[in-house]
């Protein structure tokens, strides 16, 4: 089994794609990102644009390197 977890941290974020095979886990980074805030009319919002460009990315990185069969975002 694949599966591929998204972190969403305050300055940063990455994506990791994990196999289990049965005994072990094996983990890769399979992209990696800064987070950070923007400034519209004098207050601070995710950049949610962004955020979902790299998810995408993320996505992508992780199934060139085969299937995914779970997906989660923190």
């Amino acid at each position: 089994m694949r599966a591929l977890a998204i972190d969403l941290g305050a300055s940063g974020g990455r994506a990791m794609l994990a196999e289990y095979d049965g005994k072990t886990i094996q983990m890769e980074e399979v992209h990696r990102f800064s987070n950070g805030p923007i400034l519209l009319h004098g207050s601070l919002y995710w950049d949610i644009l962004g955020l979902l460009s790299h998810i995408k990315t993320g996505l992508h990185k992780a199934l060139a390197r085969g299937t995914v069969d779970t997906l989660a975002i923190d």
